[in-house]
């Protein structure tokens, strides 16, 4: 189903291989081997590289005149060759997305007002980016898709500080900058409010500039200490140096002998005498208010990994020694941290010490889901993770929708159902294939029931230019239902009954007033008006969505044209017809005035008919054509894409796979487990690996779908797969 790419406009020049936008989104849209047209020429040119820049892309030398942002199209190509050479880059691709970590994908705007940046846009309050104090972030990344459950997550800390927000060029890693937030996310109504303090970075951005925009949350503020004892200084831990380990004391003034905190208060606690480490640093009492701005506080360790005696190191920066984390003092090279139970010296400071080592032997390993161990070595079994290929099937399902053709990748067949080359559609029952991309049930009919029956007699002449509203009274309807459908019937001679609009709804406060339910009545598939012919057959409506109460006064209005005469009954007990000359019909309005009643009296409306049951879905059987493996097959497996609608179905009991090495002469069934729906609905359904070395020997493999229990179940596309080399 992959349509046409045309976003934006391009300018190129005769003879150019470069090809640049204007608003347009090529990155993971465009890809090598697709066409550039340009219509107005009738010429193309070949894309000879994926996009990897949303406003370049790399062609053939261009054959035709110049362009000036002028009108394009990318037709994507089609071939199973080329799909299968962008599956394996794909599944490349994301070893780098993992090694490059994620952040959300936006431009910068350049403007600094407080407002809606525009869908995929960030901006700052500041132009001097160390000045901003306000970050604006729209709801919606520069893909589309809705960020704003993530960002309004990124005030969840009770700390005071919530996080760190990162601001980082895709195409210049270089220029990024890092700001603390400090408040709460602030909606702004299609776009959030972050306010925050800038702690550092490089470089600039410029309008429209491609950032990715990351954010590293604040643990939860802790409990705070009830400690043991409290002293004046360190030199008066010695007193406490028996009590048992985890002891611990509130130091007024922990000078230097825990770090460069003269003058600070903290928390010590008791390792073992006379080894104590610090826990906590406390601020002093609050002190008046200073009309002069305090110093910056410290910031945070610098990771920099193992501690290396040739590296030179400076302030916060953070190492791995001996299995201990441990944070610089100042600028030092050649000074390894101390050894424990020593927790600093002159240039560095504990973060957090080693952990002691586990002790003990493991008697035996045992596969479970997800783990396989090999045991033929038994004093060195050897444990591993098994692949999970659902990812890997969706991606070969989609790539097989976007080319329009099935996906054959050697050890099985990728089929969204684009076409249905490889779908026994004459072998099917039940089947309706008339959308592309999905195979679905058949239904049957909708059961109507007749709510009311009034019986037209005779002819009235000189409706013309009139609206009538009909009451039906509740003593006339005989059935409920949630679907509607009406039969208006002509004069027998005289003029035909052109009729402009038809509302039906219930009676609200006072006939022949709405009571703000009506809808309006269609014919022929959405036509708003009809013309009964005289002396021609009745007409029936659309069926109308509408929740007909048969304990409720029902009104159908009816605005005719300037000629007009009609089929009615004057002895219709019960019935009412409210009447009124005008120039334009009062259609569906809620509340009228000016109609004068007509009592015992109807015309046109001979037949009200509800839906009293919906329409099941047939049971339906399909399956594929006979593929040829390169081996025989030892097991079958598959994934499936499906979609219940309406309802709840279970996969196995509501639906089932049965899988064939034989060609169809011989069918299991599959287990199937459901393993997550999609934002579109549509669940990822795997089918275990089915064991068929009991069936006739045979290297035709093929599968079978069918809905059971009159489920509606859509099938939208199968992964099969007949691994080689496989074993039950």
């Amino acid at each position: 189903m992959a349509e046409p790419y045309s976003v934006g406009t391009i300018t190129v020049s005769n003879g150019d291989t470069v090809v640049v936008g204007t608003n347009t989104f090529w990155i993971g849209s465009v890809r090598k081997n697709d066409m550039l047209l340009d219509p107005a020429q009738g010429l193309i040119a070949l894309i000879t590289a994926d996009a990897t820049d949303n406003n370049e892309l790399t062609i053939d030398a261009w054959p035709g005149v110049d362009i000036v942002d002028g009108e394009y199209k990318i037709i994507p190509a089609g071939d199973s060759t080329s799909n299968t050479a962008r599956l394996r880059e794909l599944l490349a691709d994301m070893s780098v997305i993992e090694a490059n970590g994620r952040g959300l994908f936006y431009r910068f705007s350049d403007t600094t007002t407080d407002g809606d940046p525009g869908a995929g846009f960030i901006r700052l309050n500041n132009a001097t980016i160390a000045s901003v104090t306000v970050v604006f972030i729209d709801v919606l990344d520069a893909n589309g898709a809705s960020a704003a459950g993530e960002i309004d997550s990124w005030d969840d800390s009770t700390s005071l500080t919530k996080g760190r927000l990162w601001l980082r060029s895709i195409a210049d890693p270089s220029a990024f900058h890092a700001f603390v937030v400090t408040g709460s996310v602030v909606d702004g109504t299609g776009y959030r409010k972050l306010t925050v303090e800038h702690i550092g970075g490089s470089g600039s951005f410029s309008a429209s500039e491609e950032i990715m925009v990351a954010f590293a949350p604040t643990g939860d503020r802790g409990d705070s200490y009830v400690t043991d004892a409290t002293v004046a200084d360190p030199s008066e831990l010695t007193a406490y140096e028996s009590e048992t380990a985890g002891f611990l004391v509130f130091v007024t003034d922990l000078e230097t002998d825990f770090g460069a905190y003269a003058g600070r208060s903290g928390v010590v606690r008791l390792i073992a005498g006379p080894d104590w480490e610090l826990v906590a640093i406390y601020t002093g009492p609050q002190g008046a208010a200073s009309t002069v701005p305090g110093p910056t506080g410290p910031i945070g360790v610098a990771w920099k990994g193992t501690y290396s005696g040739a590296t030179a190191y400076v302030l916060n920066d953070g190492v791995l020694h001996n299995g201990s984390s441990w944070r610089a003092l100042g600028s030092t090279t050649g000074n390894a941290p101390p050894t424990l139970p020593t927790t600093s010296n002159t240039y560095w400071s504990l973060i957090a010490r080693a952990g002691t080592d586990g002790a003990g032997t493991v008697s035996s390993i045992v596969a479970g889901t997800g783990i396989s161990v090999d045991s033929s070595d038994p004093a060195a079994p050897v444990v591993s993770a098994v692949q999970e290929n659902t990812t890997l099937s969706i991606m070969a399902i989609q790539i097989a929708d976007n080319s329009n053709a099935a996906l054959f990748m050697g050890d099985g067949v990728a089929d969204a159902f684009d076409t249905l080359t490889y779908v026994d559609v004459a072998g099917a029952s039940n089947l309706n294939s008339a959308t592309t991309g999905v195979l679905k049930p058949t239904t049957g009919t909708d059961t109507y029931a007749t709510s009311a029956n009034p019986a037209l007699t005779a002819n009235s002449t000189g409706y013309g230019g009139y609206s009538t509203r009909e009451l039906v009274p509740a003593s006339a309807l005989t059935v409920s239902g949630d679907k509607v459908r009406l039969t208006l019937t002509p004069p027998t001679s005289g003029a035909n009954t052109p009729i402009d609009d038809v509302w039906i709804g219930h009676v609200g406060g006072t006939a022949p007033n709405f009571d703000g339910t009506q809808v309006r009545v269609t014919f022929a598939g959405g036509a708003t008006g009809v013309t009964l012919v005289a002396g021609g057959a009745s007409v029936v409506s659309d069926a109308i969505d509408y929740a007909l109460d048969e304990t409720k006064d029902l009104v159908v209005s009816f605005d005719f044209g300037a000629t007009a005469d009609v089929r009615r009954n004057s002895a219709a007990s019960g019935y009412n017809s409210y009447q009124k000359a005008v120039t334009s019909g009062d259609g569906g309005s809620t509340v009228v005035s000016g109609y004068t009643p007509n009592a015992d009296f109807l015309a046109v409306l001979d037949l009200i008919e509800v839906r009293t049951a919906a329409a099941a879905a047939n049971n339906m059987t399909v399956r594929s054509n006979s593929f040829t493996a390169p081996v025989i097959p030892q097991t079958l497996r598959a994934v499936l894409m499906v979609k219940q609608v309406g309802g709840s179905s279970v996969a196995g009991t509501d639906y089932k796979l049965e899988l064939s090495r034989d060609g169809g002469a011989t069918f299991n069934e599959a287990t199937l487990t459901e393993k997550f729906t999609l934002q579109n609905g549509i669940t990822v359904v795997e089918a275990a690996a089915l064991d068929v070395t009991a069936q006739p020997s045979a290297n035709n493999p093929r599968w079978r779908f069918s809905t059971l229990n009159n489920k509606n179940i859509e099938l939208y596309g199968v992964h099969f797969l007949w691994p080689t080399g496989s074993s039950p």
